[in-house]
C-alpha cells in the first residue's frame, strides 16, 4: 500500500551585520549588505545565497568585488565580481561576506558591512499540519507561526511530498510541490481513494 507523505518547509532570509576589515580607497563603501538563503530539501543544506547592497551615492562604479571566508579564522578571499549590485552565490553559503566598489580608474573602496550566514538563524517550522481530502486533490493547512514570528524575515513556505510505502515503512524521494505565502496549499491531480499520511518537518 502506498500513501503520500507531506511536509511543509519555509524559506527565510536573516542577516547579521558586522564591521569588515578590507581594502581602502577614496570611493565611499557600499552600504546595507543583506542576504537571502535558498533552502534545500528536507534535511539538506542551503543551495544558494543572494547578496544585495546599496551602491555609494557617488557615480563611477564599474565593478563590485564580493569577498568571503569559510570560517572566522580564515582570511577573506575574492569570491567573485559583478556589474550589478547583487550577487548570486550557488551552493552551500560561505560563513561571511562583504562587498567593495571598483571605480573607473581601478581604485577599490573600503568594504561594506559584513554579513554572517548562520544557517541556524531560521524561522520556526510550522507548528501543525492538517489535511482535507478533496475530489482528486488534497488541501493542506498549517499554523502561520513562522510569519507571526518575523513578518519581515518571512518569505514563503515550500511544500514537499513523497510516496510512502506502508508495507515497507519507507519513503520515496522528496519532491517540491510548490511554494506559497499563505498557510495553505492544494495539491491536485491525485488518485481518489488513496489513503494519506501527513507529517510536518
Amino acid at each position: 500500500m502506498r500513501r503520500a507523505l507531506w511536509v511543509v518547509l519555509l524559506a527565510a532570509g536573516c542577516s547579521n551585520n558586522n564591521n569588515a576589515v578590507g581594502p581602502g580607497g577614496d570611493m565611499p563603501a557600499p552600504t546595507n549588505l543583506t542576504y537571502t538563503v535558498t533552502p534545500g530539501g528536507p534535511g539538506s543544506a542551503p543551495t544558494a545565497t543572494l547578496l544585495q547592497w546599496d551602491p555609494p551615492s557617488t557615480s563611477g562604479v564599474s565593478l563590485w568585488n564580493v569577498y568571503s571566508r569559510t570560517n572566522s579564522s580564515d582570511s577573506f578571499g575574492l569570491r567573485g565580481s559583478t556589474t550589478s549590485n547583487s550577487f548570486h552565490d550557488n551552493g552551500v553559503p560561505e560563513l561571511e561576506y562583504y562587498v567593495t566598489a571598483i571605480d573607473d580608474a581601478g581604485m577599490e573602496s573600503p568594504p561594506s558591512n559584513t554579513v554572517t550566514i548562520d544557517e541556524r538563524l531560521t524561522l520556526n517550522a510550522p507548528a501543525s499540519l492538517t489535511t482535507t481530502s478533496l475530489d482528486g486533490a488534497v488541501a493542506l493547512a498549517w499554523s502561520d507561526n513562522a510569519f507571526e514570528q518575523d513578518p519581515q524575515g518571512f518569505q514563503a513556505y515550500r511544500v514537499y511530498s513523497a510516496l510512502y510505502d506502508l508495507d515497507q515503512d519507507r519513503c520515496g524521494d522528496w519532491g517540491l510541490e510548490g511554494t506559497t505565502v499563505a498557510p495553505e496549499f492544494i495539491s491536485s491531480a491525485l488518485e481518489n481513494g488513496v489513503k494519506m499520511s501527513c507529517g510536518l518537518l
